[in-house]
C-alpha cells in the first residue's frame, strides 16, 4: 500500500526542530517565523564597484567586483510564511516575488544586494535583499529588511560561494548571550572539536568517580577510604563542568555538607585559587579528612557508610594532611623551561602562570592522558580543573 507523504507538514516539523534550538531571550521576542538560511553578507569595504554605474545583474559572475562574506544556519524572520507561498503557482514560487523580514539584533547590520537561499527549500531559490530599515520602536533594535526572488539557478548560488572571502557559522544558542553568535567557520570546527573532547573527558571522569547512591563524586584516599570534597562540588555545580555542551544535558551533584564557615573556607580552597590564578600564591593546598559517619547531617551518618571521609580546609597546616600539589609541581610552575611529559601538567601550567591557553592549545593528548594516570588524588582533582581550563577557552573563543 502506498504511504503518502505531507511535504508541507514536513516543512513544518523541520521549522519547528529549528525553532526549538533557539532559547535566546531576544529570540522569544519575535513573533516571526525565525527560519534557518544560508546569507551571503555584502561587504562594503570589500566590494570594488562604483554602485551608480552597475545593474543588480551584474553582482553576481566571474567579473563582479562584489565580494560576501558566507553564514551558515544564519535565522531570519518571515514576515509571509514562505512555505504556503511554495504552493502558489504549479510550479513553486511566482518569478516576481516579494517578501520581507525580521534580522535579530546583534547578529549582522544588513546592508542592500545581500542574499541568501532558505534551507529547506529543495530547489535553488535565490532573495537578493531590496531594502533596509531600523526598527526603533522594538527595545532590543531589530531590522527589517525586504527582499525578492532573485533568480532559480544553482550556478548562481555556486558563483556566490566562489565570491565569498570568509565563511562563519551562525551559532543559535549565543544569539541574545555575551557570547558571539556569527563565529568563523574554521574557529567554529576547532571548538566543535573541543566541545568534544570536553564531554569525553568529563564523562570518563564521571564513570570514574560519580557515586550513584549519593549523586556526587567520591575520589580515592589514602587506604580504602573515599573523600567527599565539598569544595570541589560546589565548584563543579558553580561552573558547570559536568554538563554535555552538545545536548544541553547538566549533571548537578549533590552537597552534603553544611557550614557556616564554608563560603570563607571555599575562598581558601584550590578551586578559587584556579578562578582567579597567580603562581605567586601557588602552594600545596593541604587537606584535612574526617569520617563521614561522624557528619550527622550527611547522608554517609544515614548509611553508616564508614569509607566515606568528608574532607576541609584546616585553619593551619595538619600533621597528615592531603596534598592536591606535590612539591615537585610547585617547583615546575616556578621554572617554566622545565620540559614536561604529561598534558595536564603544561595546560595546568599554563594557565597558573597566565600563559594564553586557546582552543588550539586542547587536543586529543589529554584524553590518553586521563587514561593513563593513576587512579589517584591528583587525577580526581587536577580533572575538573583542566574541564574549567578548557570551559573558560571555548567561551574565549567565542568572545573574541
Amino acid at each position: 500500500m502506498a504511504k503518502f507523504i505531507d511535504e508541507r507538514q514536513i516543512v513544518l516539523n523541520n521549522v519547528f526542530e529549528y525553532e526549538e534550538r533557539l532559547r535566546s531571550p531576544i529570540i522569544q521576542k519575535t513573533d516571526r517565523t525565525l527560519t534557518p538560511t544560508t546569507y551571503y553578507h555584502l561587504l562594503d569595504m570589500e566590494t570594488s564597484v562604483d554602485q551608480g554605474l552597475r545593474n543588480v545583474e551584474d553582482n553576481i559572475g566571474p567579473n563582479s567586483g562584489y565580494r560576501f562574506h558566507r553564514i551558515d544556519d544564519f535565522p531570519i524572520g518571515l514576515n509571509d510564511d514562505i512555505r504556503f507561498q511554495l504552493e502558489s503557482t504549479e510550479h513553486g514560487l511566482d518569478s516576481s516575488y516579494e517578501g520581507e523580514a525580521q534580522i535579530l539584533p546583534n547578529t549582522i547590520r544588513p546592508v542592500p544586494n545581500s542574499y541568501f537561499i532558505i534551507n529547506y527549500l529543495q530547489d535553488y531559490y535565490l532573495f537578493r535583499v531590496t531594502g533596509i530599515q531600523y526598527d526603533n520602536v522594538r527595545a532590543d533594535n531589530f531590522y527589517t529588511i525586504t527582499f525578492k526572488l532573485e533568480d532559480i539557478a544553482e550556478e548562481k548560488i555556486n558563483q556566490l560561494n566562489i565570491q565569498c572571502t570568509e565563511y562563519y557559522d551562525c551559532i543559535l544558542q549565543n544569539i541574545g548571550t555575551e557570547k558571539n553568535c556569527i563565529v568563523q567557520h574554521e574557529t567554529y570546527t576547532t571548538i566543535k572539536k573541543v566541545t568534544k573532547i570536553y564531554n569525553e573527558l568529563a564523562n570518563t571522569y564521571l564513570t570514574l568517580f560519580y557515586n550513584e547512591r549519593y549523586n556526587t563524586l567520591l575520589g580515592p584516599g589514602p587506604g580504602n577510604i573515599k573523600l567527599y570534597d565539598p569544595y570541589l562540588i560546589r565548584f563543579a555545580n558553580k561552573k558547570g563542568l559536568f554538563r554535555d555542551m552538545d545536548v544541553f544535558r547538566v549533571v548537578y551533584l549533590s552537597e552534603e555538607i553544611t557550614d557556616q564557615q564554608f563560603p570563607l573556607k571555599y575562598k581558601k580552597s584550590v578551586f578559587a585559587f584556579i578562578e582567579h590564578p597567580d603562581s605567586k600564591r601557588i602552594h600545596n593546598f593541604v587537606l584535612e579528612a574526617t569520617p563521614g559517619i561522624e557528619r550527622i547531617e550527611s547522608p554517609f551518618y544515614a548509611w553508616k557508610d564508614p569509607f566515606v571521609y568528608v574532607t576541609n580546609v584546616p585553619s593551619s597546616k595538619p600533621k597528615d594532611g592531603i596534598s592536591i600539589f606535590s612539591d615537585s609541581f610547585l617547583e615546575e610552575i616556578e621554572n617554566p623551561n622545565t620540559k614536561l611529559d604529561d598534558t595536564y601538567a603544561i595546560l595546568l601550567r599554563s594557565y597558573i602562570r597566565k600563559d594564553p591557553v586557546t582552543i588550539f592549545d586542547i587536543n586529543e593528548s589529554l584524553l590518553d592522558n586521563l587514561l593513563t594516570l593513576e587512579w589517584n588524588i591528583e587525577l580526581f582533582y587536577i580533572t575538573p580543573m583542566i574541564l574549567y581550563i578548557i570551559q573558560t577557552a571555548i567561551d574565549t573563543a567565542f568572545k573574541e
